[in-house]
């Protein structure tokens, strides 16, 4: 739980008791007092807790000083590879500069397997540390790790100071992932323009000089030829771009080609044979690649000549040269064995325009690009389902290709496939896949309003000075203001204090075992029984009562454990039982409360299946505790207090009127080429309320990249069929999940399963609950290890007895997004429409193999 004690001062409040420092300024006692108190006060392992803060007769020193500055700008994040972090320099004041130092966790051990992490710095003043300690081994051997750290640390410089305050001990000690090459180049900052670069060993950070060249500060010696800058033009020209320019605002490329008609996308049935007979050998491409005859006139209204181009002459260009996946075929092998030079023809019309219809070349599988260069399709879709399956970059099939040329090809005849030219082609032809974008990203088994959505992020982003192109929302001052559900009236118990107590009542700790502090004193159980009566809840403690009665005084039995653990948790009785909508769940629970069902008649099971579908968490303790077919009569009130309480909930809040008509959107920002934006979003009372960020009992950690924007929030149907995706702006939360479905969908999908789940549930109530009223929220399954505080009503290995639950695939998104991060080191520095369209094409691939694997498709 994050603290949520707020710093004494403001940042120009301490820029003045610096200012104040310098001149001889003293602070006075009462001063000193005040912000001792506070440190005091202050959780110094929070995250909203900026500093660990140390004074001196009131004023901060340089390191706490520091350590703040670096919290409030967010100047400090890890890198990928090596535990290596970039932390914003510093003046000898504290005060922020515009450059990085790289500090890299390194974890030293006893002999006795005691751990202790030292962190190792770029600066020069710790350049002597740094070498010595890069170089000791890991284990000490014949010193003492206490003595050993002690006498380190007190060498340290500022920035390695500063981070053994910031750095979780946690991210110091994660596994490194298997080697790839994200995290080779990683951008700091673009104006001005400052990089980390892994060179295979170490990082180092990467700067321009006033004429323009890169420079290497980490680096003692050859900063403007090391290992560092020579990694970092590699990088780029594997990507085709100039690394004088690559973190510049440059315009994206201008793709064009001569071919414009459509591609099939799978292939057509000629388009099969033909390849089969480029294949096989037995057939070449044309000596004469002439235009066809459109029946359609050009543009100014004229018809195509319909004579021979061949005969009349019409010749474009001589001596082509087509691009395959082992050879530049340049010449046509004539049958009397000569090597004959082909000829591209163009087609004019009748009339005096000057207008030509050139040779497009999809009728023999031929992608020109500009009379004079083409490229075989067979070599293009190689690529593409090279990107898709092997995550493989455009750069390093073209050196695959020049390799096997270079190893395989004829003496002396080696030709090279051109970046220039293979880039151009792929890119144009890329965009002339005939692709039904709207049916790739539909599901024809789950329809337009899909009952099941699966969704997650993944951490694959482009620049963000982007953003600041894409346009700005319209102003929101004259929407109305929705108010949600509150707090108090979701949860069955609306007292902290007495939920703490009887969660430990209830003998279940947060790991829900039965260890630890689980169980309470007499006085305990006495003060949780006022506490429940003075809060509305005399039902519970009517139960208590009785349990202590029968001798359980200090822990609750068995058969009610884990239902009190349920009923303590400060989840809201929707989400324990998410039966808002199933009017016949309620109606068994009503019956069975009120001792009209028999549960031991067999007749009767049918009614507890129902329930064990919908509410397992109800039919569970309704069975642990059923006596001669009857419950416990002082339980029937808790559980018709319960359906109140879930009733309440939504009868408590005013049905919006309406919705907001949608604001245009960006196509850089968002792809649901299915689902078009159906409304916009109101002002939302929570909103508008909110001072600072909610502290959640389980909540996604972010660490956000320096300049990429936080990633790509994915939909998915329990076929694998993805819906689209939308660019994060802001690290991953329930914002993202909540905003696509209710402005994109009509109706709220019956099922959400999302690794947040418990707080998206939480963030819809807060805002519009009646559109999700009948929408199940629950944690896919390998996420559900971690919510330890949440309710089972959550998660999805409760409602085994429903088999539309049980069989859903709930890994069905980090799957489809494990593939696309790995494509993360190809498209981060793409531009927006050059990303969105890889990232689009990616998922359109990976949807046609999943409408495939799925009977009805």
């Amino acid at each position: 739980m994050k603290s949520t004690t707020s710093f004494p001062y403001s940042t120009a409040e301490l820029r003045k008791q610096r200012k104040q420092r310098a001149n001889g300024v003293t602070a006075t006692a009462g001063e000193v007092d005040n912000l001792s108190s506070s440190v005091q006060t202050l959780d110094l392992n929070s995250d909203s807790t900026s500093m660990a803060i140390s004074s001196s007769l009131g004023q901060l020193d340089t390191l706490s000083w520091y350590v703040r500055c670096l919290h409030h700008d967010r100047r400090w994040f890890p890198l990928t590879k090596d535990n290596t972090y970039a932390i914003a320099d510093c003046d000898p004041d504290g005060q922020l500069k515009r450059g990085f130092q790289l500090v890299q966790g390194k974890a030293f051990e006893s002999a006795s397997g005691e751990r202790h992490v030292m962190y190792l710095c770029s600066c020069d003043d710790a350049r002597e540390q740094n070498d010595r300690l890069s170089a000791t081994a890991n284990v000490l051997a014949g010193e003492d790790l206490g003595t050993f750290a002690v006498r380190e640390e007190g060498l340290y410089c500022l920035h390695a100071r500063a981070a053994e305050r910031i750095i979780p001990p946690l991210m110091t000690e994660q596994e490194e992932e298997e080697a790839n090459e994200n995290g080779v180049v990683e951008q700091l900052q673009t104006d001005p323009f400052l990089a980390a670069v892994h060179d295979g060993k170490t990082y180092g950070i990467l700067k321009r000089r006033d004429c323009g060249k890169l420079c290497c500060v980490s680096c003692s010696s050859r900063q403007m030829s090391c290992t560092h800058v020579a990694k970092y033009k590699e990088w780029c020209e594997d990507r085709g771009v100039d690394s004088n320019n690559v973190f510049a605002d440059s315009s994206e490329a201008n793709f064009e080609s001569v071919s414009k008609s459509p591609v099939p996308y799978p292939w057509t049935k000629e388009m099969r044979e033909q390849f089969g007979r480029y294949e096989s050998h037995t057939d070449n491409f044309p000596l004469n690649l002439v235009p066809d005859l459109p029946a359609e006139g050009c543009e100014h209204g004229h018809d195509w000549d319909p004579r021979d181009p061949v005969t009349q002459q019409w010749t474009q260009h001589v001596g082509v040269c087509i691009y395959t996946r082992y050879a530049n075929i340049t010449y046509y092998p004539a049958p009397d064995g000569q090597r004959l030079p082909r000829v591209v023809y163009y087609r004019p019309t009748v009339g005096d325009c000057g207008c030509r219809h050139h040779y497009d070349g999809a009728a023999d599988l031929l992608h020109n690009i500009d009379n004079r260069k083409m490229i075989y399709y067979g070599l293009l879709v190689d690529y593409l389902h090279s990107m898709v399956e092997g995550r493989q970059p455009l750069r390093t099939t073209q050196r695959v290709c020049n390799r096997t040329r270079a190893t395989c090809g004829p003496l002396n005849e080696f030709q090279e496939v051109h970046w220039e030219t293979f880039r151009q082609g792929w890119n144009t032809w890329a965009r002339r896949l005939d692709i039904d974008w709207k049916k790739i990203f539909t599901c024809d088994h789950c329809g337009p309003e899909p009952s099941t959505i699966i969704c997650d992020g993944t951490a694959i982003g482009f620049r963000k000075d982007f953003l600041e192109h894409q346009p700005s929302p319209a102003a929101t001052e004259d929407l109305p203001v929705v108010t949600g559900s509150r707090h108090s009236e979701r949860v069955f118990i609306d007292c902290a204090k007495s939920r703490r107590l009887l969660l430990r009542y209830s003998g279940k700790v947060s790991s829900g075992k039965s260890s630890g502090k689980s169980e309470i004193s007499a006085a305990e159980m006495k003060d949780l029984q006022d506490k429940l009566d003075r809060c509305g809840r005399s039902d519970v403690t009517t139960v208590l009562r009785r349990l202590e009665e029968e001798g359980h005084t200090t822990r609750a039995p068995s058969t009610y454990s884990s239902f009190l653990k349920q009923l303590a948790m400060s989840t809201p009785v929707s989400g324990m039982t998410q039966i808002a909508w199933d009017d016949v769940a309620q109606r068994i629970v009503k019956r069975v409360a009120e001792g009209k069902v028999d549960l031991t008649d067999s007749s009767c099971h049918k009614y507890l299946g129902h329930l064990q579908k919908r509410a397992p968490v109800l039919a569970d303790f309704v069975c642990s505790v059923t006596v001669a077919g009857r419950i416990p009569s002082d339980v029937s009130p808790v559980l018709l207090s319960l359906m109140a309480v879930l009733h309440e909930t939504f009868e408590a809040v005013e049905v919006p009127a309406s919705f907001p008509d949608p604001t245009p959107e960006s196509p850089h920002s968002s792809f649901f080429p299915a689902y078009s934006l159906v409304c916009g979003l109101p002002r939302f009372a929570m909103n508008e309320a909110r001072k600072r960020k909610e502290t959640d009992s389980c909540r996604k950690e972010s660490y956000g990249h320096p300049s990429l924007t936080p990633g790509l929030f994915t939909l998915f149907c329990p076929h694998g069929v993805c819906f689209g995706f939308e660019v994060m702006r802001s690290c991953e939360s329930p914002q993202h999940p909540f905003e696509i479905i209710r402005t994109r969908f009509k109706t709220a999908p019956r099922t959400i399963v999302y690794d947040n789940s418990c707080q998206l549930h939480r963030y819809v109530m807060n805002r519009d609950p009646h559109f999700f009223k009948k929408t199940q929220f629950l944690v896919d399954r390998f996420h559900w290890k971690g919510h330890v505080g949440c309710s089972l009503g959550y998660c999805m290995d409760s409602y085994s007895a429903s088999v539309d639950i049980r069989t859903i695939n709930s890994q069905v998104n980090e799957q489809a997004n494990s593939g696309l991060a790995r494509m993360k080191s190809q498209l981060s520095y793409m531009k927006p429409p050059n990303f969105m369209f890889h990232a689009s094409l990616f998922l359109a691939v990976r949807n046609m193999d999943a409408r495939r694997k799925t009977p009805d498709h």
